[in-house]
C-alpha cells in the first residue's frame, strides 16, 4: 500500500511540475507577445510621430507655397499694373502726338498759304532781280571777253617783235661773219702778195748779182 502512496505522489508531483512549467512556458509567451506588442505599439507611434512630421514639413512647404505664390502673384499683379500704366501713358502719348501732327499739318498750311501770297508778290521783283543779275553776268562775260581779245592780240604783237628782234640779231650776225670773211681774206691777200712781191725782188738780185759776175 505504501508502494502505490509513493507512486501516487510521484505522479502528483509530476503533475504539478508539468502544470508549472506549462505556466511558465505560458508566461514567457504571454510576456513575450506583451513586448512584441509593446514594439508594435512603439513603431506605431514612431510612424505616428513621423507622418506627423512628414505633415508638419509638407504644410510648411505649402505655406511657403502659398506666401510665394501671393508674393509671386503680388509681383505679377504689380508687374500687370506697370505695363497697364505704360499702355494708358503711351495711348495718351499717340494721342497727343497727332493733336501735335494736326497743329503741325495747319501751321504748314497756313505758311504755304502765305508764302503762296508772297510769291505772287514777290515774281514781278524777282523777274526784275533776275533780268538785272542776267545782264550784270552778261557785262561780266562780255568784259572777260574783251579782256582775253586784248591779251591775245598783246601776246601775238609781242610774238611779232620776238620774230623781228630774232630775224635782225641774225641778219647782223650775218653781217659780221661776212666782214670777217672778208678781212680775213683780204689779210691772206696781203701776205701772199708780200711772199710774192719779196720772192720776185730775191730773184732780181740774184739775177743782177750773177749778170755782175
Amino acid at each position: 500500500g505504501g508502494r502505490r502512496k509513493q507512486i501516487s505522489a510521484f505522479e502528483e508531483h509530476l503533475a504539478d511540475e508539468l502544470a508549472r512549467r506549462k505556466a511558465e512556458k505560458l508566461r514567457q509567451e504571454t510576456e513575450k507577445r506583451r513586448i512584441c506588442d509593446g514594439s508594435e505599439e512603439l513603431r506605431a507611434l514612431k510612424e505616428r510621430l513621423h507622418v506627423a512630421k512628414v505633415n508638419k514639413e509638407r504644410a510648411q512647404q505649402l505655406m511657403e507655397i502659398g506666401v510665394r505664390d501671393r508674393r509671386e502673384r503680388l509681383v505679377d499683379q504689380t508687374i500687370a499694373e506697370h505695363m497697364e500704366n505704360e499702355r494708358l501713358q503711351h495711348i495718351e502719348l499717340e494721342h497727343k502726338l497727332n493733336i501735335e501732327k494736326l497743329k503741325q499739318r495747319e501751321r504748314v498750311k497756313v505758311i504755304n498759304q502765305k508764302q503762296i501770297a508772297m510769291r505772287e508778290v514777290s515774281r514781278q521783283e524777282a523777274l526784275q532781280e533776275y533780268l538785272k543779275e542776267k545782264a550784270q553776268v552778261q557785262e561780266l562775260v562780255d568784259k572777260i571777253a574783251r579782256e582775253d581779245e586784248q591779251e591775245q592780240h598783246a601776246r601775238h604783237e609781242k610774238r611779232e617783235e620776238t620774230k623781228v628782234a630774232l630775224k635782225n640779231f641774225m641778219a647782223e650776225q650775218k653781217a659780221k661773219q661776212e666782214e670777217m670773211d672778208r678781212q680775213e681774206r683780204e689779210e691772206f691777200e696781203r701776205i701772199e702778195k708780200y711772199a710774192r712781191d719779196k720772192r720776185a725782188m730775191e730773184e732780181r738780185l740774184a739775177k743782177e748779182r750773177a749778170e755782175k759776175e
